[in-house]
């Protein structure tokens, strides 16, 4: 919003930052290292003009409406201890740090056990 107040320009300025950073979860099977990805959801960010209200004329409670207010940030992970995935029924967490912030990602990971199939 923009104003002028004797002979003065005034505007707003919004600064946008993350606020948190979701938890990636996910699984992999003994003695395989994870797959982790190298982006995770940060949340606080604005990127988008919301969507208006909108109610749906065959469900009146459900709103259309959207707000962007989360996006894909990069992350550097931790390198993890092979250790962690060796035995099925381990459950461990491993830390990124997400880039151009001081905010960690977690990943949550569950060792399942191998499967007898192949291929």
């Amino acid at each position: 919003m923009i104003s002028r107040r004797s002979g003065r320009l005034a505007f707003e300025v919004q600064i946008d930052e993350i606020t948190s950073v979701d938890d990636y979860i996910t699984t992999t099977m003994e003695g395989r290292e994870p797959i982790l990805p190298k982006t995770v959801v940060a949340n606080g960010i604005t990127f988008d003009t919301p969507t208006p209200s909108l109610k749906s004329s065959t469900n009146p409670s459900f709103d259309f409406a959207e707000t962007f207010d989360s996006k894909l940030v990069p992350v550097e992970w931790e390198p993890i201890d092979p250790s962690a995935y060796s035995k099925a029924g381990n459950v461990f967490e491993v830390t990124g740090k997400v880039l151009n912030s001081d905010l960690t990602a977690t990943a949550k990971i569950t060792v399942n056990k191998k499967s007898g199939c192949t291929g």
